[in-house]
């Protein structure tokens, strides 16, 4: 057995010193520096449709939500408000035709935000109508009447340019799945469990930075006859069993249900975290850097998962009599530690998405590997303590594997995806400015 236990410090709840090491969870941040984790937060909250009594899928009719791209719009919107005023970066693709004298930094951030979640989720209000009430009764208390116009200009600008960067983003062209209806699928491609295969949009929505969807395309799974497929099919046959015939320990268990939970709530509500910065720019700049990062390596996974059509354990194991590999018994009982997505598996896309958003979190804290933070599985709920973003990402690949989702390589994969999207993104925006 290849997993002992995981990396990070396990516990139920409480909470620690977290983020780039500047502020403790629940402590109060600088006042200008809230702007961003407020409107992260209230972002969140919109983008996943979280809050009760409102519709999931509340969009216009000519659009799915994709919580990535979506939440990179925002926070392009508040980068680029916020650049304006202050300076230091480079913008990420839009600059106000005029900035006033004397306007209203917090309006301007107000509108920006308001003005993206209220373009792109029109019917869910209830999220972010009365926080932008609320903050801009604020602003116009501390900035007066005029100031707040001149902001809102400013940040009503900002917004229709990063709004029209993203308009008719390829989203609704669905990939195609004639393929998945072939009722003898050769061993090896994947095997539908429904009609709804999930993530089909994302191969062909337009990539932030990326030149293309394939631009990072991995090399694609071992071949079936491999000893390396061997080795990946074997690990999971035994670890990621369900439960009735499994041998692992509790810390197995629990390191399996990590990250588990639905991806939108799950990252959002980890990631939100990191907003944490003294400085608003810096937080701007590092929201920013998350997001478009993160939509960019999920583009990326799911045209990779597309192109390969790997089968997932769930097939593979109890077929293994087909693989034509001699190191690969067959188990025809055997079923996963969880319900299995419903898209290929190769490569793994939660490393993907780890490593993409780890990788930019890492270069924006100087480079740093290590620092405290905390990953929950829900809130207050397997709540994991971390100093190193790298056992973060090593859990992220075990759970996988644990959870009987993924095979290995997929995982190890996905992580180098994920890292390679960070690393061009940073090397083409969010730059210092000389």
């Amino acid at each position: 057995m290849h997993l002992l236990k995981g990396n990070g410090k396990a516990r139920r709840s409480g909470w620690v010193a977290i983020g780039l090491g500047f502020v403790a969870l629940g402590s109060s941040l600088p006042a200008q520096a809230d702007i961003v984790a407020d409107w992260a937060d209230t972002g969140a909250r919109t983008v996943t449709g979280a809050a009760v009594g409102v519709p999931p899928l509340s969009t216009p009719e000519d659009r799915s939500p994709n919580y990535s791209v979506d939440l990179a719009t925002l926070h392009i919107a508040i980068y680029d408000t916020v650049v304006a005023f202050e300076g230091g970066y480079d913008p990420f693709a839009a600059v106000p035709a005029s900035l006033p004298a004397g306007a209203s930094f917090d309006a301007a951030v107000h509108e920006a935000a308001y003005r993206v979640l209220s373009t792109l989720f029109p019917a869910r209000s209830a999220h972010y109508q009365t926080d932008y009430n609320s903050r801009m009764a604020i602003a116009l208390a501390a900035d007066g009447a005029a100031a707040v116009n001149s902001g809102k200009a400013v940040g009503a600008d900002v917004a229709a340019q990063v709004i029209a960067l993203r308009s008719n983003d390829g989203r609704e062209n669905l990939v195609d799945i004639s393929w998945a209806s072939n009722p003898n699928p050769p061993p090896g491609q994947f095997v539908p469990s429904g009609p709804a295969l999930a993530g089909r949009g994302n191969p062909n929505t337009r990539p932030f930075v990326m030149a293309n969807a394939a631009q990072f395309r991995p090399a694609g799974p071992p071949a079936l006859t491999s000893e390396q497929y061997a080795e990946d099919y074997n690990e999971i046959k035994q670890d990621g069993i369900d439960d009735a015939r499994s041998t692992r320990t509790q810390a197995e268990d629990d390191l399996a249900q990590f990250g588990t939970s639905p991806p939108p709530l799950f990252w959002t509500r980890n990631l939100n975290r990191f907003a944490n910065l003294p400085q608003t720019v810096g937080n701007a700049r590092l929201m920013a850097a998350i997001w478009v990062a993160h939509s960019d390596a999920s583009i990326a996974c799911f045209e990779a998962k597309y192109h390969y059509k790997f089968w997932r354990p769930r097939t593979a194991i109890p077929q293994g009599g087909l693989d034509g590999n001699n190191l690969t018994a067959a188990d025809g009982s055997w079923l996963p530690n969880n319900v299995t997505p419903n898209h290929p598996e190769y490569p793994a896309a939660h490393s993907c998405a780890s490593a993409s958003s780890f990788e930019v979190i890492r270069q924006l804290n100087g480079n740093k590997k290590k620092f405290p933070f905390i990953m929950d599985f829900a809130p207050g709920v397997l709540v994991r303590d971390y100093d190193s973003t790298d056992d973060f990402l090593k859990d992220i690949k075990d759970a996988r594997v644990l959870r009987g989702m993924h095979f290995r390589t997929s995982t190890d994969d996905g992580t180098n995806l994920g890292r390679q999207v960070a690393k061009y993104v940073l090397r083409h925006h969010f730059r210092p400015v000389d």
